[in-house]
């Protein structure tokens, strides 16, 4: 149990997810006017930028997984 109480702390490995996914949906949010135009045409995520959040993201699933199997045992 202590596992996941640390990854629940302020700045934790919790924290980091939620931290990303936010960005990603702000990005990925409607807009309107000329910028909903602009949207519909140009993918607002750079290749780079999507591969940095989802490694993260891989890597934060990675040690969740972990610290429940330690938690089990």
């Amino acid at each position: 149990m202590e596992m996941l109480v640390s990854l629940s702390r302020p700045g934790g490995l919790l924290e980091v997810c939620k931290t990303e996914l936010q960005g990603l949906e702000k990005k990925l949010e409607p807009e309107t006017g000329w910028k909903a135009l602009r949207k519909t045409l140009v993918w607002p995520l750079q290749k780079t930028e999507l591969n940095k959040v989802l490694d993260i993201l891989e890597r934060s699933k990675t040690t969740i997984n972990l610290a429940l199997v330690v938690d089990q045992a």
